[in-house]
């Protein structure tokens, strides 16, 4: 009890909390978007691109990996000192001010993504002198919330394994493979569906803008919260 027992209120709560700032994040770039498209109801993202955020290997192994891998504390620290087990009687591991804390992330990384996106990306041309129009803010925006997303991860995952680290590397590698699957013709459902799709996650990992953009915004995104609070997701906390 005092072993397994914090180990499974830790992981369930953090794996909760982490779900919802994980759609949280990406859900809110649609509504910032909605004011730009004059609420006409287009779509920032491509519906299949979309879905795979929660349908594939880009996040969903993250909180799988958190909710059954993750060991805050080794087995002899809880055994020797019983009284770490009073996190779950005070339930400060999922308490209000810890869910606000997760949806002020997720609203602050979302906002940070979307508005430096439409101030830096825009819908400018590609290098190749291609115009995506919306797609290429879009896939700019939703490439670097998947990654942004993986580096919360970093900061507040409290322990690795060889299985944890290789399901967060599949995890991270995922986009890069299914991103141009996803837009390129032949295997893919959605250049089918959506023409002004194909090729877009190619040509998008050819402008350097791109990737400038990405770095820059996701270490907007996480700094703060590792200067801040860094230390939660590897310090026991009683």
């Amino acid at each position: 009890m005092f072993v397994h027992g914090r180990w499974n209120y830790t992981r369930v709560a953090r794996m909760v909390l982490f779900v919802i700032y994980k759609n949280i994040v990406l859900v809110l770039c649609e509504l910032f978007w909605a004011p730009h498209a004059a609420f006409t109801g287009q779509p920032l993202f491509d519906p299949w691109i979309g879905s795979m955020c929660n349908l594939s290997l880009l996040t969903t192994l993250l909180p799988i990996f958190r909710g059954i891998l993750d060991q805050e504390l080794a087995a002899p620290y809880a055994l020797m000192f019983p009284e770490v087990s009073r996190r779950g009687h005070n339930n400060s591991a999922y308490s209000f001010r810890v869910f606000l804390g997760w949806l002020a992330s997720g609203i602050w990384q979302s906002a940070v993504i979307f508005y430096f996106a439409r101030s830096v990306i825009g819908e400018g041309l590609t290098a190749s002198g291609r115009h995506l129009g919306v797609w290429n803010l879009s896939l700019n925006v939703y490439s670097t919330a998947v990654l942004a997303v993986h580096a919360m991860v970093i900061v507040y995952v409290a322990s690795w394994t060889m299985l944890s680290a290789f399901l967060f590397f599949v995890s991270f590698c995922s986009w890069f493979v299914i991103g141009p699957l996803l837009t390129t013709k032949g295997p893919s459902i959605t250049a089918g569906l959506s023409p002004s799709l194909f090729w877009g996650v190619q040509l998008m990992y050819q402008e350097p803008a791109s990737w400038l953009y990405t770095a820059i915004a996701v270490a907007i995104c996480v700094l703060p919260i590792l200067s801040y609070d860094g230390e939660a997701g590897v310090v026991p906390q009683l």
